[in-house]
C-alpha cells in the first residue's frame, strides 16, 4: 500500500491511460470505503497541462447521478491525483463478458444520454464517448460517464478543428479533419448503443484510412432478433455520416423508444417480432427489388415493386415461382452488395422460422 495525504492505495493499478493510472484506495480513518484514486503524471508540456486542469475544472462543477463524483484533488511535485467515486467495471467489459436485453440496454442508453443533457446544460461537450469511459455497477445497471480529459465547453453550437477521442468511436467529420458540433457525441453513442445489440463495431478497421472508407461506403447492418426495430432505427439514425443530416439532441431527448416501456404482452411481442423481421430487410437492402430463393440462394425474379407481388391481379409473375412464399422464399429488396447478401443468408434460417409463425 502507498499513502498520500489522507488516503491510501493499492499498488496494483486496475485502470492506465497514457499519463495516468488508477488505483483502489481508502481513507484513512474508514478503511470500509473504497475510492478510486487517479493518479495523473505532471509533464512540461503547457498543452498537457491546461488538458489536465480543464479536466479538473470541469469535474468539480458536475454533479449528477450518472456522473463520476470527484471528491478532493491533491497535487505534488511529479503527480496530480484525483479521489474519485469507485465503481465495479467499465461498460467495454460489461459488453463483451455479458447478454444485454433490450431494456438493459434502453436503461443504460437513457443513461448515457441524460448524463450528456446535463453536461450539455452546463455547456460542456465531452469529445471522448466510449464504452471505456463509461462505468457500470453490474447488479443495478447504473452507469457513470468519465474521464473528461478532452471535454471542453461551448458556446452556441461550438465549431471546432480540434482532433480528439478515439478513433474507433469519432464521427466521421472529425476523422476527415473537418470541423465538427455538438452532433459529433451523437455518432460516438450510436456506436456504443450498436456494439451493445451486435456485440460488435459496425465499422471494424485495422487503420484511419480503411475506418474512413468503410463509414463513407457502406452502412450498418443490424441483424440481432433480440432486438426491436425502434431501436435499430434510433440507431441508423444515430449513425448518419452527414452530421446536417443525423439526428439531433433535441430529437434525442424527446424519442419514444428511450422514453416509453417495452411491452411484454404476448400478441404485442408477436407483432414487434414480425415487424422487426420485416424491416430487419428493409434497413439491408435499398430500394429495387427481388424474390430471394433461400433454400437455393438464387434470385427468381426481378420486380419493379413489392406491392405487385401484394397484389395477385396486378402481376404477371409466373405463379409456379412463389407459391411457396412464406415457406421457402421470403420477399426482399435488391442487396446493396454481396456482403450484405451474404448476412442475410446465414440468418436466412431464423429469419424464415420467425416468418413461418405468421403465415
Amino acid at each position: 500500500m502507498k499513502s498520500i495525504n489522507n488516503y491510501i492505495y493499492d499498488t496494483n493499478y486496475i485502470g492506465k491511460g497514457t499519463f495516468s493510472k488508477v488505483y483502489i484506495g481508502y481513507e484513512k480513518s474508514n478503511l470500509d470505503y473504497k475510492y478510486a484514486i487517479k493518479k495523473i503524471y505532471k509533464k512540461s508540456d503547457p498543452k498537457y497541462i491546461k488538458y489536465v486542469n480543464l479536466e479538473i475544472d470541469i469535474m468539480s462543477r458536475l454533479n449528477h447521478k450518472n456522473i463520476i463524483k470527484l471528491y478532493e484533488t491533491i497535487h505534488t511535485d511529479k503527480y496530480v491525483f484525483l479521489i474519485l467515486e469507485l465503481c465495479e467495471t467499465d461498460l467495454y467489459n460489461y459488453i463483451n463478458n455479458n447478454e444485454i436485453n433490450e431494456e438493459d440496454t434502453k436503461f443504460i442508453i437513457k443513461q448515457i444520454i441524460e448524463a450528456i443533457k446535463y453536461i450539455m446544460d452546463n455547456n460542456i461537450v465531452h469529445r471522448d464517448l466510449k464504452p471505456h469511459n463509461i462505468l457500470i455497477d453490474k447488479q443495478t445497471k447504473i452507469i457513470k460517464l468519465c474521464d473528461f480529459g478532452f471535454a471542453k465547453e461551448f458556446k452556441d453550437t461550438l465549431l471546432t478543428d480540434t482532433v480528439c477521442g478515439s478513433p474507433l468511436y469519432m464521427a466521421p467529420e472529425l476523422l476527415q479533419n473537418q470541423q465538427y458540433n455538438i452532433k459529433s457525441d451523437i455518432w460516438s453513442l450510436g456506436i456504443i448503443m450498436y456494439e451493445i445489440v451486435m456485440k460488435d463495431h459496425p465499422f471494424k478497421s485495422n487503420n484511419i484510412s480503411d475506418l474512413i472508407h468503410k463509414i463513407n461506403n457502406s452502412k450498418p447492418i443490424l441483424t440481432s432478433s433480440k432486438f426491436s426495430y425502434e431501436c435499430k432505427d434510433l440507431i441508423n439514425k444515430l449513425l448518419i455520416v452527414d452530421y446536417n443530416k443525423r439526428l439531433d439532441w433535441h430529437e434525442l431527448f424527446n424519442n419514444k423508444w428511450i422514453y416509453s416501456e417495452i411491452s411484454t404482452t404476448k400478441s404485442d411481442n408477436e407483432e414487434t417480432n414480425f415487424n422487426m423481421i420485416n424491416n430487419d430487410l428493409d434497413l439491408l437492402f435499398d430500394d429495387s427489388n427481388i424474390i430471394l430463393d433461400i433454400e437455393n440462394n438464387n434470385e427468381l425474379e426481378n420486380l419493379e415493386s413489392i406491392e405487385n407481388i401484394k397484389n395477385s391481379e396486378n402481376t404477371e409473375i409466373n405463379q409456379d415461382k412463389i407459391k411457396n412464399v412464406g415457406h421457402d422464399y421470403i420477399f426482399v429488396n435488391k442487396p446493396i452488395n454481396k456482403t450484405m447478401l451474404n448476412t442475410l443468408l446465414d440468418n436466412s434460417n431464423e429469419l424464415i422460422n420467425k416468418i413461418k409463425r405468421f403465415i
